[in-house]
């Protein structure tokens, strides 16, 4: 009896269980609006031509009866199954940001875009993933980026205009590719580096990239003038030739950024090399002379020909000192600048130096003026400008007397490099640490002196120096010579001087 009576429940009941959820189909013809609010879940059937504007969301298959043509715009969401019918067609229409939404599982259909305002293309492409083609229409589009991924075909049919954005082309390039149609193109943004040419070749919208080398166009204002002013005086000048096989802007600026011309400052980098050549002499003689020393100084990009003159000698028990002037005349001729300068300095040098322990400080100066050549600073063109250097050194270290004859003299220390040239200066501080050897010994009246200085900073320059001196005590005069050398910034530098020894 239990048996029967749940049969006959579950009989009345569960059909009208199944009517309370059964899905609705829909059959669409003409022109079929879907709300905000509308949900399709259930099967839509194209029964005829059919266009369907999309404001809400469509999840039912959407099932061809016959061969019929669907338009849609789609505002929201279609996550609808697609099941043709031989012949039909799916044109999605797009005229505005409004209609750039994705239909999912769609494939093989036209994207058709008509009266539309710039609108980006890449936001076209990012919906057009399953196309057949993309059909345009009497459209302004944008276009940015590379897009010559995308090979579907694009028809430009009817007053189409394309407006480039230039603002990261830095090569010739390919940006669309499969095109079909001669649209007006505009290229907008472009860096005034370059000059730029739109073209369709082949089908493939191409953008040809030259470097622009009116520097008055490349760059506003009073550094374009500049530069052009240096191509006027001389076609083939070494900033210019760098300048114009740069391609990029971050390249052309870091060619400007190492001339010495545009960035007054590494005018002097070679001067304070002489600077630290010149720190480079042990001093601790205790016979009062003059020092006349005609010198040569080389390094990769530059040469000094000039001379020092020196009054040295020991001045109180233990303390010796060394006062000098220096001229010289320098020529540079680097990758990017070429140019004199005149060299006027002065050195004034103190050491305290006994049987037990040494300090000592080395002072040196030089000023510097640059002949025939102009350098751009803080917006002016500035001729012939000048600057300063200087270079302070401190050491201390115990003395070992290996004989009365032989000294060695490890120390610790450091620099000061001081650098002024019109409204830029720099100041750079290392620590160094080194060793000093000097033997002096007397035979026939005659003195010899020889010896080597050598240290290493902390900014990697690595210093040395040897020299030997012959003295005749009775004449009171002698001589020797002095090489110099530093290594840092894998670039070496070297001093050839002879040294004219005059005793007081």
């Amino acid at each position: 009896m239990k048996r029967i009576c749940l049969a006959f429940f579950m009989f009345l009941f569960v059909p009208i269980g199944f009517d309370a959820y059964a899905v609705e189909n829909y059959y669409y013809s003409g022109n079929v609006v879907i709300g905000d609010n509308d949900v399709i879940d259930g099967n839509v059937y194209i029964t005829d031509d059919t266009v369907i504007e999309n404001n809400g969301i469509i999840r039912g298959n959407i099932i061809f009866n016959d061969a019929y043509n669907l338009s849609i715009t789609n505002h929201n969401v279609i996550e609808s199954n697609f099941m043709s019918a031989p012949g039909a067609t799916v044109t999605q229409i797009v005229s505005n940001q409004n209609d750039i939404y994705g239909i999912d599982n769609l494939n093989n259909h036209v994207l058709k875009v008509q009266n539309a305002n710039m609108l980006n293309m890449a936001d076209l492409i990012a919906i057009a993933g399953g196309v057949s083609e993309m059909d345009i229409t009497d459209s302004v589009l944008i276009l940015g980026d590379d897009l010559s991924y995308f090979t579907a075909p694009i028809y430009l049919n009817h007053n189409d205009t394309l407006f480039i954005n230039g603002t990261n082309l830095t090569q010739s390039c390919t940006f669309l590719s499969n095109i079909h149609g001669a649209p007006y193109m505009e290229l907008t943004d472009i860096d005034p580096m370059y000059v730029a040419t739109p073209d369709i070749d082949g089908g493939a919208l191409k953008i040809t990239l030259l470097r622009q080398t009116n520097y008055s166009l490349v760059f506003d204002g009073p550094l374009g003038q500049y530069l052009d002013g240096l191509r006027n005086a001389n076609a083939d000048d070494k900033l210019l030739r760098k300048l114009d096989n740069a391609a990029t802007r971050s390249a052309m600026h870091n060619v400007l950024n190492k001339s010495g011309r545009v960035n007054p400052i590494k005018l002097l980098e070679p001067i304070q090399i002489v600077n630290a050549l010149n720190d480079v002499r042990v001093f601790n003689n205790a016979d009062s002379m003059a020092n006349i020393v005609p010198m040569y100084i080389s390094s990769d990009e530059f040469n000094v020909i000039g001379g020092a003159l020196n009054i040295l000698g020991e001045v109180d028990d233990n303390i010796f000192a060394r006062v000098g002037l220096f001229g010289g005349r320098m020529n540079y001729s680097g990758d990017l600048d070429e140019y004199h300068s005149w060299l006027y300095g002065a050195n004034v040098d103190v050491a305290y130096m006994d049987k037990d322990f040494y300090v000592g400080t080395y002072t040196t100066f030089l000023y510097s003026k640059f002949s025939d050549m102009s350098v751009f600073d803080n917006g002016k063109i500035v001729k012939n400008p000048s600057g300063f250097t200087g270079r302070f050194g401190f050491d201390a270290g115990p003395v070992f007397e290996i004989s009365d004859e032989i000294k060695i003299t490890p120390f610790v220390g450091g620099t000061i490099d001081y650098a002024k040239i019109l409204n830029n200066h720099n100041t750079d501080f290392n620590a160094r640490g080194g060793i000093e050897f000097t033997v002096n010994t007397t035979q026939d009246g005659n003195k010899y002196d020889a010896g080597m200085r050598t240290f290493v900073q902390t900014d990697g320059g690595i210093y040395a120096m040897i020299y030997s001196d012959m003295l005749s005590v009775a004449d009171g005069i002698g001589g020797g010579i002095n090489l110099g050398a530093l290594y840092n910034n894998s670039v070496l530098s070297y001093k050839i001087g002879a040294d004219i020894n005059i005793l007081f």
